[in-house]
């Protein structure tokens, strides 16, 4: 576990930071690539993939302070420190939301803009969990017996919650999540894919399945609770109801369409 990357002084660069900022880059790359064998323009795409980018810094960290707000009004300096302190679903709802204002505003095509990122979100999202949240002991799981249980050092958080006992690796866990859906989402990109929308309906809808499942394993109860289940327990449940509902819509456009085209 390696918290800090780099120190010098006052200054400190967390490992949490650039494992998160690499994710988005390389989801960014890869998307532009794509965008640009779609014959999407350059422009568009490019504005709605920086709000894309704004929308996960403002709303990852607002869910964070939300859930965290007695860690932030400990030490007030934590509301305007952007290197630590978000929560994915936030950020996942902000990448969402903030370039459909955009597109709407401009009364551009959307579903097939949304599916490019949706594509290679998943990646970034299995090296986020892998090396970000790993190594910030973020995201942790609840004690077990299994083999493959992890011990966390003192002084972090998963230690500070359970001591020192094995717990679940939910962080790869997700990680794994993320490489299949990735994988399925490539499969049906290049086998079934007929209509736009169906990429995002689907990374959505997976993602939000297996989101629900591995919330049962997760330790950090500090996210907060609503009843028998966990806040992202709810929003799964939400974001579920939107890839269906987006579903529906694309049944009734899938019959007679074809979407051509199939590199990676």
């Amino acid at each position: 576990m390696h918290t800090v990357l780099f120190h010098d002084g006052n200054f400190t660069i967390y490992t949490y930071g650039i494992a998160y900022a690499f994710s988005i880059i390389l989801t960014v790359f890869l998307s532009l690539r794509r965008a640009k064998f779609e014959g999407i323009p350059k422009e568009r795409f490019l504005v709605a993939v920086f709000l894309a980018i704004v929308g996960i810094i403002v709303m990852g960290k607002t869910f964070h302070i939300l859930v965290s707000w007695t860690w932030y009004m400990e030490n007030p300096s934590r509301f305007f420190d952007f290197r630590i302190g978000y929560i994915f679903y936030g950020g996942y709802i902000g990448s969402i939301t903030f370039p459909l204002i955009y597109l709407k505003w401009i009364k551009g095509p959307i579903l097939p803009i949304y599916d490019i990122p949706a594509t290679y979100m998943p990646l970034g999202l299995a090296i986020h969990r892998a090396f970000a949240c790993l190594n910030a002991g973020c995201c942790f799981g609840r004690p077990t017996d299994l083999p493959w249980g992890i011990i966390f050092p003192k002084g972090s958080l998963p230690y500070r919650a359970f001591g020192s006992v094995p717990l679940h690796p939910t962080q790869i866990y997700e990680s794994f999540l993320a490489l299949v859906i990735f994988v399925i989402l490539l499969i049906w990109r290049k086998r079934g894919q007929k209509v736009p929308g169906e990429l995002f309906a689907l990374q959505v809808a997976l993602y939000s399945i297996g989101r629900f499942g591995i919330e049962f394993f997760r330790g950090d109860a500090i996210r907060g609770t609503w009843g028998p289940l966990s806040t992202s327990q709810w929003t799964s449940i939400a974001m579920l109801g939107l890839a269906v509902s987006l579903a529906i819509h694309i049944v009734r456009k899938r019959r007679g369409t074809t979407v051509t085209g199939h590199e990676i």
